[in-house]
């Protein structure tokens, strides 16, 4: 995630926006991947702890 948005900030330097644009929303797909993930498996500990089986 990090290093798209690392590439986007070159790109912008070089005058590439359409290269840019392409590498941030990388970045944002890739933190949203993420973030839903963590999330998923907190639900699912949560889950676990306070279900009564």
């Amino acid at each position: 995630m990090v290093s798209y948005n690392n590439l986007a900030e070159l790109y912008v330097l070089w005058g590439k926006d359409d290269l840019a644009k392409k590498y941030r929303k990388l970045a944002l797909e890739t933190a949203d991947a993420i973030d839903y993930k963590n999330n998923q498996e907190n639900i699912n500990k949560f889950i676990y702890r306070h279900h009564k089986f």
